[in-house]
C-alpha cells in the first residue's frame, strides 16, 4: 500500500515534470501507474533479491517521514499505525498459516521486522512532530490463539473491535493532551 501511495503521490506531485503519467484518477490509470512502477522496480532491484526488499522498506520510510512533514504543514494531528499481519501472531491458527505460502509468510516477516525497525527509529532520525505520532500495534493479536484474521491483512469482527478499542485508546490520549494544553 504505501509503495502504491508513493507512486501516486509522485506522479500527481512531482516538481520534475509538468505532468504525470496519470491523465485522470480513474482506477484504470492508477492501476497501470502503479503495476509499470512495479515492474520497473522488479527489474532494476532483480525482485525477490535483498535489493528488491531493502527498496520496499526504503520507501515505506520516505512515506512516513512525508507523512510527517505534511502533518506539520496543515497542523492537523496525524496518527500513523504499523497494523497487525497475520505473521505478527506468534500462534496463526491453521486457517491463517493457509493465507498464502510459507516462502512468501517469512518475506512478509522479514519485511515487518524492518518497518518496526523504521518506526522505532524514526524520531531519532528526523525528530519529533508536533502534528505526527506513530504507532505500532502490529503486535495486537500475537498472543490471540482463535482466528483473527480473513486473508493476511484483514480481520474478522473479533479483531476489527480489538484494533477498534485500541485506536480509539490512542485518538483519546491525543484528545486529552490537546484539551490540557488548550485549558
Amino acid at each position: 500500500n504505501m509503495f502504491a501511495l508513493e507512486a501516486i503521490y509522485d506522479d500527481l506531485f512531482s516538481q520534475d515534470q509538468r505532468q504525470g503519467a496519470l491523465s485522470s484518477l480513474s482506477r484504470e490509470s492508477v492501476q497501470d501507474l502503479i503495476f509499470a512502477r512495479l515492474r520497473n522496480l522488479r527489474l532494476i532491484t532483480r525482485w525477490k533479491d535483498p535489493a528488491w526488499e531493502w527498496e520496499v522498506v526504503r520507501k515505506f520510510e520516505l512515506a512516513v517521514d512525508r507523512l510527517g512533514r505534511l502533518s506539520k504543514g496543515i497542523a492537523i494531528p496525524v496518527h500513523f499505525i504499523l497494523q497487525p499481519m497475520v505473521v505478527r501472531k506468534s500462534s496463526p491458527t491453521e486457517s491463517e498459516k493457509s493465507f498464502a505460502s510459507e516462502e512468501f509468510l517469512n518475506y512478509l516477516d522479514r519485511q515487518y521486522e524492518r518497518l518496526k525497525t523504521v518506526i522505532s527509529e524514526y524520531e531519532g532520525k528526523y525528530g519529533s512532530r508536533d502534528f505526527f505520532s506513530i504507532h505500532d500495534l502490529s503486535d495486537a493479536f500475537m498472543k490471540i490463539g482463535e482466528q483473527i484474521f480473513t486473508d493476511i491483512v484483514h480481520y474478522n469482527d473479533a479483531g476489527r473491535q480489538i484494533m477498534g478499542s485500541s485506536i480509539f485508546g490512542l485518538i483519546r490520549k491525543d484528545c486529552e493532551i490537546n484539551h490540557r494544553n488548550n485549558s
